[in-house]
């Protein structure tokens, strides 16, 4: 059964990025190009008919593919293009049925906040007079938005929001789990919520590290995206490891990694070791 592997102390969210640098930094055009390479393939995608289509199935390649690249990074140190297509070999249905799995919270959110607009209008437009002979729908609507309740629209939004938040809590340690675990579906959904609210401090530094990382890339008006992106996803994986990672991951090293991995695995200055290790590195500058 996998299991979290503990809870951590606040100060880690920003020493996640902290090893994630140290991991960007050892093969820093590769993790660029892997951006660009997605970027301007979304692009292209876009001008051809039915590329909507063709760019969902690229970014859901991505998203879930990335995994297996970096996990084989962090213990090979090669970035190997061919890992992106590795998780769908023996797991595309355990894939598919996470994904709706994790998109569930946000198709309930809408459906529920549509409702409740929807009968809140109608109260409205009941006490309204119209002719019904020739009745101007746009400007009805309009009119009927308009004198809704704030609290009304603000309590909508705001359990949209909600429900958008757990599915982006469910998806952040869930994809992992999926690709690098024996998790069933309904086991990452569970163990990802759980992994969240375990380490609220870390991940609140976390996400403080990752507006200061927006920010960044606003003021080089955008060009930073190609870095930002890759450092956040490297520390995505670095938490997943931390938190949920260790003995719980599968993997399938040769027979030379398994000779390297146990040299090392006493060397605390290795960073690629210590994320599988969940140990601290006894010097962050060498990361």
């Amino acid at each position: 059964m996998i299991q979290l592997n503990k809870k951590l102390d606040a100060s880690r969210g920003y020493q996640w990025f902290v090893k994630a640098w140290g991991m960007f930094t050892t093969a820093p055009m590769m993790f660029v190009l892997w951006q660009l390479a997605f970027y301007g393939g979304s692009v292209l995608l876009s001008l051809v008919p039915f590329g909507f289509i063709l760019q969902m199935i690229l970014g859901f390649i991505n998203s879930f593919g990335a995994w297996t690249v970096i996990h084989h990074f962090a213990k090979t140190k090669e970035f190997d293009w061919k890992k992106f297509l590795s998780p769908f070999d023996d797991r595309l249905g355990k894939i598919i049925v996470f994904a709706i799995l994790a998109a569930t919270p946000v198709f309930v959110g809408v459906f529920v906040s549509a409702v409740y607009i929807i009968a809140k209008m109608y109260s409205v437009i009941s006490g309204m007079n119209f002719d019904p002979e020739n009745p101007d729908f746009a400007n009805i609507l309009m009119e009927t938005y308009s004198q809704l309740p704030i609290a009304n629209i603000l309590l909508s939004a705001l359990f949209t929001l909600i429900c958008i938040v757990i599915s982006v809590v469910i998806q952040s340690f869930g994809s992992p789990l999926i690709v690098l675990t024996t998790a069933t579906p309904l086991e990452a959904a569970k163990l990802s919520l759980k992994a969240f609210f375990s380490n609220l401090g870390a991940i609140f530094i976390a996400i403080l590290t990752i507006i200061g990382i927006g920010i960044a890339v606003i003021l080089t008006f955008g060009m930073g995206a190609v870095v930002a992106s890759p450092l956040i996803i490297l520390a995505q994986y670095i938490a997943f490891m931390e938190i949920l990672g260790g003995k719980n991951t599968f993997t399938n090293p040769t027979p030379h990694q398994n000779t390297q991995l146990a040299a090392n695995a006493n060397q605390s200055d290795n960073p690629f070791q210590n994320h599988v290790n969940n140990a601290d590195p006894t010097d962050p500058t060498k990361l």
